[in-house]
């Protein structure tokens, strides 16, 4: 999820910031059992924890997953792109920015491509309500290439990438808190609910578990529709390989007339042949990029320091990717998601991005995850909000002094922390940390920030 920094910083939703690694929930690290600091390793099932279930899914769908990787790189390398832009330009970048007035190609490409991959994170195409004002049981329409059209009366929905993520995120909350699927379609009505009218708003996060519920002989739909979801984000194509899911759902209910355990259905059909070799062709396909971006990158992460960011975490992802298939074997049939333990495992095994939570910002892992990515994650986040600033026309203050409370340098609370934090950027240095001004100057934006209204005044 990609929003301004207005929205990061004000709104308390739980989210994920999927160009900022970082997860936000409004509670407190001794609320969830997933933190050093909750000392009762049984006070767990929590709307907190399960909201911090539900924002750490994306991280894995981000960082171990066949579709999530390249998703990151393309962040990664946009951030590579304007860094690289100040080689060949000298220009002033002028607030607020208008990209038309420059020239650097690498400049504009790399805010163009932010944006677009914003765009392809959210994809969820076109959403209809009230096509014709009565609530109906939904049918699925195959007609459109690669898309499966879904609609109830109220609303009709292309399903798309935001449509797959959300999906697997809000069962997998549900599973942790141990509800099973009648429990699940009542709190899909609570968020379906629009004045009053049920299943006309939001359908992301319920639309296709309705669709299974409302039909017989079928249970553990909560479990099946995580599975599925889980299984299509290890391939390329998630949208294509939902639909032809559904598709053959459909045909075979219609066929036999039988009870359907959809965990099981789920688990069968991507257990043959033909999907699993889809599944590590995709995965080959892009292991193959990223290990040629790592080959051009130790080329020149000693030269710079963004450059070996990006390097770790691309090796980070590779690495994940490649022991658990592309995401396919991160979740399996039968998989113990109400269970705390497997949490922490999942936590071990893969670790967490920044956990930003109303006492304190940590990142989740074992030892070495969290020495490992700590720098490249928090410098992450922090070219996030540079940018974010930057494209928002907002120069002051530094985030890092009471919003994201990371600041740990000898320069804290000093003017230009308030006033002009873009000014703090002279050179990069760990010592007396300034993650604000390290980033602003590893991005090529050193003295070149201008505001035209204070220039318009001089």
């Amino acid at each position: 999820m990609s929003t301004t920094i207005d929205y990061l910083l004000n709104d308390n939703r739980p989210h994920y910031d999927w160009e900022g690694l970082y997860i936000h929930v409004d509670c407190e690290a001794s609320d969830t059992p997933f933190t050093a600091e909750n000392t009762n390793p049984l006070s767990d099932k929590n709307l907190n924890s399960e909201y911090l279930i539900h924002e750490y899914i994306h991280f894995i769908q981000n960082f171990t997953t066949t579709w999530g990787v390249p998703i990151f790189v393309n962040f990664a390398y946009s951030y590579l792109q304007i860094a690289a832009s100040f080689a060949s330009s000298q220009q002033d970048i002028l607030l607020p920015l208008d990209l038309t007035e420059y020239k650097n190609k690498l400049f504009v490409e790399g805010f163009t491509t932010r944006v677009q991959v914003v765009a392809q994170l959210n994809m969820f195409n076109e959403i209809e309500h009230k096509v014709d004002g009565l609530l109906k049981p939904i049918i699925c329409d195959f007609s459109r290439p690669q898309r499966l059209v879904l609609t109830n009366g109220l609303i009709r929905t292309e399903v798309g990438i935001k449509f797959i993520r959300e999906h697997m995120a809000t069962m997998g909350g549900y599973l942790f808190s141990s509800l099973d699927d009648t429990s699940i379609a009542e709190r899909n009505k609570r968020i379906s609910n629009d004045k009053g009218i049920d299943y006309c708003r939001a359908p992301e996060y319920w639309m296709l578990f309705a669709y299974f519920f409302q039909k017989e002989k079928i249970i553990n739909i909560g479990k099946g529709v995580f599975l599925l979801m889980s299984y299509c984000l290890s391939t390329l194509i998630p949208t294509k390989t939902l639909k032809n899911f559904v598709f053959y759902y459909s045909k075979f209910s219609e066929r036999y007339n039988i009870s359907i355990d959809l965990e099981e259905f789920v688990n069968n059909y991507f257990s043959q042949s033909e999907r699993k070799n889809q599944v590590v062709q995709d995965l080959n396909f892009v292991s193959s990029g990223i290990e040629k971006l790592l080959n051009e990158l130790d080329q020149n992460k000693n030269n710079h320091a963004l450059a070996e960011f990006v390097h770790k975490i691309a090796s980070y992802s590779l690495n994940n990717i490649s022991k658990n298939l592309g995401g396919y074997l991160t979740f399996s049939y039968k998989s113990h998601l109400e269970d705390v333990g497997f949490w922490r495992k999942l936590l071990l095994v893969f670790g967490s991005g920044v956990v930003r939570l109303r006492d304190s910002t940590i990142i989740m892992g074992n030892t070495a995850h969290q020495k490992e990515m700590n720098d490249c994650f928090m410098f992450y986040l922090a070219f996030r909000l540079v940018l974010d600033m930057i494209d928002n026309n907002k120069l002051k203050p530094c985030p890092f002094l009471n919003e994201f409370p990371l600041c740990v340098s000898n320069l804290r609370d000093s003017d230009m922390c308030h006033f002009s934090p873009f000014e703090m950027a002279t050179q990069f240095s760990t010592d007396g940390l300034c993650l604000f001004g390290n980033a602003v100057y590893l991005l090529g934006f050193e003295k070149r920030i201008k505001s035209r209204d204070i220039l318009n005044d001089t």
